[in-house]
């Protein structure tokens, strides 16, 4: 917790920040200067003892002058009236529910076929995995984008630890599979039985699943919330 002192009549503060004004004396909030955090604790409640029998009416104070500060706080930046057609169209439609079977339903079946191709020398099935993979890669950005959308219209914006978590996990999904992508097109035997990289080019690929299907589970973990 921070604290504050108002450098005119005393008065301590405990908060993020100082108030507008002082809530004792009226003086505005540049007359207040920062205190260390022990210090400023224990200087508080010596100085709520010194004025138990005002302590009420200034707390009291305090909270209308804080009030009036929210009241008159600026709003936040309004989108453009064409980008918040766009966003109220695609939450209304479900576009980020829709887009995210994409990539949930379509890699797992990539990395069975990569596996069919490495376990089995299925030569065909390579190419199936890549071409899997790639649809996969250019479908992200357009979840990550919905899911965007999502966020700032039906939440708020609201930062919570499972959506950042899930914000990472796509964002970091992305990043391997055009790592994927360009690795294969540098080496496209990546992935044949001779290449000595072919598991890891494979465990590269359950990374991936992995992160979609986090960011998946997450998904219905904020819709479901039971």
């Amino acid at each position: 917790m921070k604290y504050f002192k108002c450098t005119v009549c005393g008065f301590i503060h405990e908060g993020p920040r100082p108030p507008a004004k002082c809530p004792v004396c009226g003086a505005p909030r540049e007359k207040f200067e920062a205190m260390a955090e022990q210090e400023g604790g224990k200087a508080r409640e010596e100085y709520k003892a010194r004025m138990s029998q005002r302590w009420p009416e200034i707390m009291a104070k305090l909270a209308q002058i804080e009030k009036a500060e929210d009241a008159a706080a600026p709003a936040p930046p309004k989108r453009p009236a064409l980008l918040e057609f766009i966003f109220a169209r695609m939450a209304r439609n479900h576009a980020h529910p829709m887009a995210v079977h994409f990539p949930n339903g379509i890699m797992p079946a990539t990395v069975l076929f990569l596996f069919l191709a490495l376990a089995f020398q299925i030569a065909h099935m390579k190419e199936a995995a890549f071409y899997n993979l790639l649809f996969v890669t250019l479908t992200l950005p357009g979840v990550l984008f919905a899911g965007y959308v999502d966020w700032q219209v039906r939440m708020g914006g609201t930062m919570t630890r499972p959506i950042l978590t899930k914000i990472i996990s796509g964002i970091c999904a992305l990043i391997v599979g055009v790592v994927l992508v360009v690795w294969y097109i540098i080496n496209p035997d990546v992935a044949s039985v001779a290449s000595a990289s072919r598991w890891t080019y494979f465990i590269v690929h359950l990374l991936m699943l992995s992160f979609i299907a986090l960011a998946g589970y997450l998904g219905g973990e904020l819709v479901f919330k039971d």
